[in-house]
């Protein structure tokens, strides 16, 4: 993943394209995210923005906390511009005026424009802004606490929701957000009487287009958690190639595509020098993961009726590691946590785990047996436990 700040952009250009990458089936998009003010956590969904679009493989993502200090031909360098970016408490402010019609200009000539949550409610006098966005914070807008919402795929016959089943999200929801007329709307939740709501369809999903630009606009997205979502991440990742591109080529995880159970397809196990697995024709139901950087046996993903249960490196605890086997001392050594006091790549751990061999036993109904031979050790030091 790659995180840097805002250089000046023959910097930044440079570091992009000096190293020489794998080819890739699509050719990866760049987003620019616009972040550095909001009246939201933005120091915490920044990097959980750059993790989701670095993590697609679909995108390579670049940072900017002085949007500011941009004009055209720094957009220009984009596929997509993402807006996590707001003004508050300054209802009034504007960008200078060579940013606001570099912008402009960008997406009228075919550039991507995506923003979430806090960024439409901002520019409250940018009246272009405002007509391209959709849907702001008006005068009777309000929300109640964050809790759980039903989003509701309203317009399937469009790319980014082709396909698409509804999803609940724990997210704050806007209501009763102040909307230009005729928006096309892609997904709705209904509002939560706490939220003083009418009990009417609240839009949360927008998209629009200005001369050959294309603008898609998620109103979800309140905090980290929101953003860990996998309907909010599907969305965000979908629309966003479809604001860089017109179309989308990124699938939808299964848990989200309606016509996954009508797919018909057979069990299989799959093997590499560092996985063991059983997939349903393309989609993964365990997999077992050993001998990898991470330094401990686990499993991830582990799916039940196509959701997946288990997390991969949770922000609050990235020593964690799907379903893993670990001990958290032995002699007073710790094998369970990161030791991140080394200055060393964030796996490395002060005990060593190290599998000397394994076996995969299948059985009958899709059952395994894995047998490993492990010894726990310091490294470079005798085993202490096998």
């Amino acid at each position: 993943m790659r995180f840097i700040p805002f250089l000046p952009l023959l910097f930044l250009l440079a570091c992009s394209t000096g190293t020489k990458q794998t080819a890739q089936p699509e050719k990866k998009l760049s987003v620019l995210i616009l972040t550095g003010r909001n009246n939201h956590d933005w120091q915490k969904t920044t990097p959980q923005l750059v993790k989701m679009y670095d993590r697609s493989g679909r995108f390579t993502s670049y940072v900017t906390e002085s949007p500011d200090t941009l004009v055209y031909e720094d957009f220009v360098n984009f596929d997509a511009v993402v807006s996590n970016y707001a003004a508050w408490p300054d209802h009034d402010y504007r960008w200078p005026e060579n940013t606001e019609a570099g912008l402009m200009r960008y997406i009228e000539e075919g550039g991507g424009f995506v923003l979430f949550h806090a960024a439409s409610a901002t520019f409250y006098d940018w009246d272009e802004y405002q007509e391209m966005i959709g849907a702001t914070w008006g005068d009777s807008t309000t929300h109640g606490k964050v809790a759980p919402h039903k989003i509701e795929i309203t317009d399937r016959s469009h790319p980014v929701t082709s396909g698409m089943k509804d999803f609940w999200i724990t997210d704050e929801l806007r209501v009763h957000a102040a909307t230009k007329p005729d928006i096309n709307i892609l997904a709705t939740c209904v509002s939560d009487p706490a939220n003083k709501g009418r009990e009417l369809p609240e839009p949360v999903v927008i998209r629009s287009t200005k001369g050959k630009g294309r603008c898609f606009h998620n109103m979800l997205g309140h905090n980290e958690r929101a953003l860990r979502n996998t309907g909010w991440q599907t969305l965000m990742l979908r629309g966003t190639e479809w604001a860089a591109t017109g179309k989308v080529t990124i699938p939808l995880p299964a848990e989200l595509d309606i016509n996954a159970d009508k797919k018909k397809a057979s069990f299989s196990w799959r093997q590499t020098d560092t996985t063991f697995a059983l997939a349903r024709g393309s989609e993964i139901i365990w997999q077992y993961h050993y001998n990898t950087h991470e330094g401990k046996p686990f499993f991830h993903p582990v799916r039940l009726s196509r959701a997946v249960l288990t997390a991969l490196s949770p922000d609050d605890h990235p020593w964690h590691l799907g379903i893993w086997h670990s001990w958290k001392y032995i002699n007073g050594v710790n094998y369970w946590e990161y030791d991140r006091g080394k200055g060393v790549p964030p796996w490395h751990y002060s005990g060593v785990t190290e599998i000397r061999k394994i076996k995969f036993d299948p059985r009958k109904g899709h059952a395994c047996t894995i047998r490993l031979d492990i010894a726990y050790h310091e490294e470079g030091g005798p085993d202490l436990l096998h």
